[in-house]
């Protein structure tokens, strides 16, 4: 058995202009849009377009900074003012400048006790404190007011600067925390601590005096993990000998 093969012949060609010509009126108005959107970007959006990059854009101020009128780097506070970043150093009283910046990153209640408890007893006291807290509005004032009743050096607590739209789905921004502490520091050295810190009482002194004799160098501490027991038998021992 055989079986016959039979082709379709090809529309007129009448019939595909008159199809092709359905569907242009159709889509009339999208097609005019795009003519339209096309001719403004070749003819007025290029040409006006400048030959270099004369300013930096902040995406998340929303405040242009031109490059020029950036103040040198011993000017970090009167640049922070300018950046509008999400805090007003404005409303920042003017404090003794110190050698030793300390930046403490948090985002978990508590962990203000070990960290203020062994800063007050520091041998040396040329040092400030940069709180980046993510729960400031919450607790700013008391940590604020613990820091003055045992003489620690804080000078201020702020949440870090937001996230940018294309890191919404991130988590926490441990690096914009930073950046902010950072740009808040006003001492020749810089130092970084985390949740749940406790420094020896010659912190500051040792790290002033490593740096003195090693001034390009990066200094890191060893860092030990406490239980919640470790904690409580440490606060009822420094209890009993307050």
């Amino acid at each position: 058995q055989t079986e016959e093969i039979t082709f379709m012949a090809p529309p007129p060609l009448k019939k595909q202009l008159m199809h092709y010509a359905f569907r242009l009126k159709r889509n009339l108005p999208m097609v005019i849009f795009i003519g339209v959107a096309l001719v403004l970007l070749i003819f007025v959006v290029l040409p006006a377009a400048p030959d270099g990059i004369d300013e930096v854009h902040d995406l998340d101020s929303q405040s242009l900074i031109a490059v020029e009128e950036r103040p040198p780097l011993n000017e970090k506070m009167e640049y922070c003012r300018k950046v509008a970043l999400f805090l007003n150093p404005a409303k920042k009283p003017v404090c003794e400048r110190r050698t030793l910046s300390i930046v403490y990153v948090t985002k978990r209640p508590g962990g203000y006790d070990m960290l203020f408890r062994s800063l007050a007893k520091q041998t040396n006291q040329d040092y400030e404190l940069i709180c980046i807290d993510e729960l400031a509005a919450q607790r700013g004032t008391r940590v604020a007011a613990y820091a003055q009743e045992l003489g620690v050096h804080l000078v201020d607590i702020i949440p870090s600067k937001p996230k940018t739209w294309k890191m919404k789905d991130s988590k926490f921004g441990i690096y914009k925390a930073l950046n902010t502490g950072l740009l808040l520091t006003s001492g020749s050295i810089v130092t970084i601590l985390m949740d749940f810190a406790w420094v020896p009482e010659r912190y500051v002194e040792r790290t002033i005096e490593f740096y003195k004799e090693h001034p390009k160098s990066f200094l890191a501490y060893p860092e030990l993990f406490w239980s919640r027991h470790d904690m409580q038998k440490f606060f009822a021992k420094k209890a009993l000998e307050d």
